[in-house]
């Protein structure tokens, strides 16, 4: 079931992202939006690497060539639809071999993957090419990526970007911002513009677990943003004791709380290339020229060079909540915002 593997594999992951870092610092990260570029590149396999990949998405793409096709074809469309809808999402494909029309065909239509031909032999004019659909697919953000880079005629590189700015339903208001000290997770102390709101929200609050999390409802219908708030000031262990999947059991069992929020306004600008963490976690053909088999691609002998996603979200972090008669608050800069849908 696509819902499952797009939980259990943006939990992996997150997880393996963060232990990167030393279980430090700040990460954007879209699950969806991978899980489908990461399908588009299981859809060009066959054989060995094939399984291995299929294993690790729990999606097994044979189903296109019987007839539960038209069933698979509409559950991808659908999750396809989903980032679309509350942020600006695209993934390409960069390539120098001679594409079979299928997957040109089923790529697009369920994964809106584009489809860039480029001339690797040609260094400089690669990698303006590369560099270019970059910087205008981050709206400026990231300039010359790859400054010096070389790839050969049988590399595979994919990359999405995804651009989201929170919007709530009831957003807080600019008087209510003030200058305020904010500590991050290395200890240093900043001053920083933390805004400030009063009211009832639906709040996620039982001792057994080391989390809280707050649903603040987007301005989307049946859209929440969901601010997992940890019980103290340590949170390697939330990630693993986080169900991504029981998120529609924790929304249901919050409550309406009244509540103080204090957020400061904040910006996360992630480059995470993923081939290291994707090795780590035991898939490795598709990397490896001499094991990678796209022949449902391509009849050429290519592999994956480089998977990159990047991630430009304006998020506000949670870093205080505490009910209306509890004075006691807890400050903590490790805050994981997960955007989630209930319909």
């Amino acid at each position: 079931m696509l819902v499952t593997g797009v939980n259990d594999f943006s939990s992996r992951i997150l997880n393996q992202l963060y232990a990167s870092q030393n279980s430090t610092g700040n990460i954007a990260f879209s699950g969806i939006s991978l899980y489908l570029l990461i399908g588009a590149i299981n859809f060009g396999h066959q054989r060995a690497s094939y399984n291995q990949l299929s294993q690790f998405l729990g999606e097994d793409f044979e189903e296109f060539n019987s007839q539960e096709s038209t069933y698979a074809g509409i559950s991808w469309t659908y999750l396809n639809r989903l980032p679309h809808q509350i942020s600006i999402s695209t993934s390409a494909l960069f390539y120098s071999c001679d594409m079979l029309y299928r997957y040109k065909h089923v790529s697009n239509l369920l994964f809106t993957l584009q489809k860039i031909k480029v001339d690797f032999s040609n260094r400089v004019q690669s990698l303006n090419k590369i560099n270019e659909w970059i910087y205008d697919n981050t709206d400026g953000s990231i300039v010359n990526m790859f400054g010096d880079s070389t790839w050969s005629d049988n590399t595979l590189i994919f990359i999405s970007t995804l651009f989201y700015r929170v919007d709530w339903r009831v957003n807080f208001i600019s008087t209510q911002t003030y200058r305020e000290i904010f500590i991050d997770d290395q200890g240093q102390t900043l001053v920083v513009s933390m805004m400030n709101m009063e009211g009832y929200e639906r709040i996620h609050d039982f001792q057994k677990y080391n989390f809280r999390i707050l649903f603040k409802p987007l301005s989307r219908a049946d859209y929440y943003s969901a601010i997992i708030l940890p019980r103290d000031e340590y949170s390697q262990d939330i990630l693993n004791d986080l169900k991504f999947d029981r998120f529609f059991n924790y929304f249901h069992q919050s409550q309406s709380k009244h509540i103080k929020i204090k957020l400061p306004k904040f910006k996360i600008l992630s480059q995470n290339f993923l081939v290291e963490t994707f090795k780590q976690l035991g898939v490795t053909d598709i990397f490896d020229r001499n094991h990678s088999d796209f022949g449902e691609m391509t009849k050429e002998n290519v592999f994956v060079g480089n998977l990159i996603q990047i991630a430009n979200i304006i998020v506000e972090m949670l870093i205080s909540v505490y009910r209306h008669n509890n004075l006691r608050r807890q400050w903590s800069s490790n805050i994981f915002t997960i955007l989630t849908n209930f319909t």
